[in-house]
């Protein structure tokens, strides 16, 4: 039962699980990550840096940062962060199989698509365990750590864009679709 609430949800649950997410993703980025942008003198936290970050910027950041940043990032970013990719997973794989029950001739493609975001939710918890791994290890956060953290935020950052392109282009042929519909009526 539980299994199709998920595969096929109402939108009323559907809502409320976006704006628990949209929720949650704005306190990281209107208050937690600006106040780590700031403690670093204006540079970018690892959340930020979509297309990677090198050992020599982890180093300066972690730096910057002072011990006060960062445990600003573990003890506010990373909970914040640890909570945002099962309400982005879930609240996804919801919507676009809500709209795959709505525009049956899509149905599989979207179903598929919809598997996206379980991916991108688990490379953002493998980045998560990764930056608090190199913040416990700083000073000494070993070159191997950062490129192994940096692969899991650029396959986030792949798979959330290929989601969100898909999902966008889905909604706008679903739109066009329901207009053709009422157009043959």
């Amino acid at each position: 039962m539980a299994i199709k609430r998920l595969t096929h949800p109402s939108g009323r649950l559907t809502v409320i699980l976006l704006v628990a997410a949209l929720a949650n993703y704005l306190v990281m980025v209107l208050v937690t990550l600006p106040a780590l942008d700031r403690m670093s003198g204006g540079l970018a936290p690892f959340d930020m840096m979509p297309f990677g970050y090198e050992p020599v910027h982890t180093f300066h950041l972690l730096t910057d940062l002072k011990a006060q940043g960062r445990g600003y990032y573990l003890f506010r970013q990373i909970p914040l962060d640890t909570l945002y990719p099962a309400l982005f997973a879930l609240s996804f794989f919801m919507a676009t199989n809500w709209l795959a029950d709505r525009w049956m001739a899509m149905a599989r493609p979207l179903r598929v698509l919809a598997i996206l975001p379980l991916f991108a939710a688990l490379a953002d918890y493998t980045e998560n365990f990764l930056i608090v791994s190199m913040l416990r290890a700083f000073p000494d956060t070993p070159d191997s750590l950062v490129q192994t953290a940096n692969i899991a935020t650029l396959t986030k950052s792949g798979l959330t864009t290929v989601f969100f392109v898909g999902f966008i282009l889905a909604l706008i042929g679903w739109g066009i679709s329901r207009i053709r519909n009422r157009s043959k009526l």
